[in-house]
């Protein structure tokens, strides 16, 4: 029988307790057959029917995590702060669930910008017992190339420098919080040793996560039409300290101009936010059943969209112009020192045309010529 229970019921305390007050109610029901108390056994059974019908009836929770906010702008671009990026997109993407599934609670980490610390984010969502977190980012680079697209991540080792990097950048955030050492046991978000606990993590929920990674990345391209930058595991705190299926995604790059206008703009917010609910309605679907489904952006929009991507500028190598030398990155003076702005360095580095290699080899011989 407890196979085919609701996964709604899988927090383990929830769980306990309601096998224990079902079997003091079974217990008492056999006592009074025994007695031949017929009535007090058919009250004894309905009881444990509108227990069952209760708990099946019970909401199903997403929680969803806009990063960042408050005296922590996370990346921060020419026009605008990641923090507001996050949190137009986190708020959409509730009222999509809510106008869509209306029997689903949806529950925000913040609605407003103020600066929640990283434990309490994963809190928020183990009281209400939900059952999947969304962590919306906006992704950033140190240096000064130019990469597009959208990517999301689900718990684990990082088996890439540049997921590392991602993880150390989101991670520094607790670096804010004054009793990190003691509440994060000595984590160093900095430190490439601390992430080594990540590999010895049997996250039980590793599997649904990956799914719901998969979902969402996979509607990043079919609704909003974005470059897919993949589906991949790092050592991220917020998702460690959950108890349920979660993922952290990470929009585009605030330090790419195209990307950061996008996402900027109203057609942009809307896209993405429609992405990642397509991909929840498509994940709710393949474990629950049920639901409208992904649903599509209007005509305009989707066409905005597609000409936006088409007339994206293309990357150019480093060293082509001189009017770059200041990087695109800016930071905030108040914020923790840490280690690179959203490092992803050497990602997806744009292959260099015959125009540009000669442009490069120029600038060189001009350099020397000068030294």
């Amino acid at each position: 029988m407890l196979k085919n229970l609701n996964p709604l019921w899988r927090e383990s305390v929830f769980l306990t307790n309601f096998v224990v007050n079902l079997q003091s109610i079974l217990r008492t029901a056999m006592h009074r057959l025994a007695n031949f108390d017929r009535q007090s056994v058919l009250k004894s059974v309905l009881t444990v029917l509108l227990c069952t019908i209760t708990l099946c009836a019970q909401a199903f929770t997403i929680v969803i995590d806009p990063g960042h906010g408050g005296h922590d702008p996370g990346a921060v671009g020419k026009i605008t702060k990641e923090k507001n990026i996050n949190l137009k997109v986190a708020l959409k993407v509730g009222e999509y669930v809510k106008q869509n599934y209306p029997n689903i609670k949806v529950i925000y980490t913040r609605k407003t910008d103020v600066f929640i610390p990283l434990q309490n984010r994963a809190e928020i969502a183990n009281k209400a017992k939900a059952d999947l977190f969304i962590s919306i980012h906006t992704n950033a680079l140190k240096s000064r190339k130019q990469i597009s697209g959208a990517e999301t991540y689900s718990l684990g080792m990082a088996r890439a420098e540049e997921n590392l990097e991602v993880a150390k950048r989101e991670n520094a955030v607790i670096l804010y919080e004054k009793d990190n050492k003691e509440r994060y046991a000595g984590f160093n978000p900095n430190s490439s040793e601390s992430y080594i606990i990540f590999d010895f993590m049997q996250d039980q929920f590793m599997k649904q996560s990956a799914e719901l990674a998969n979902c969402i990345q996979k509607q990043y391209v079919a609704t909003a039409h974005r470059t897919n930058r993949g589906v991949h595991q790092a050592g991220f705190l917020v998702l460690r300290e959950t108890s349920m299926p979660s993922v952290l995604t990470e929009l585009g790059y605030i330090t790419t101009s195209s990307d950061e206008s996008y996402l900027n703009s109203a057609n942009g917010v809307n896209a993405m936010a429609l992405s990642i609910y397509n991909g929840f309605a498509n994940y709710y679907k393949m474990h629950h059943g049920g639901g409208k489904g992904a649903i599509r952006l209007p005509s305009s929009e989707e066409n905005a969209t597609k000409k936006e991507k088409v007339e994206k500028p293309t990357p150019v190598a480093e060293a082509s112009s001189q009017k770059q030398e200041t990087s695109t990155v800016k930071t905030d003076e108040n914020r923790p020192a840490v280690v690179g702005e959203k490092l992803v360095d050497e990602v997806a580095v744009p292959q260099k045309t015959e125009e540009t290699t000669q442009e490069v080899e120029r600038v060189q011989k001009e350099k020397v010529n000068t030294e």
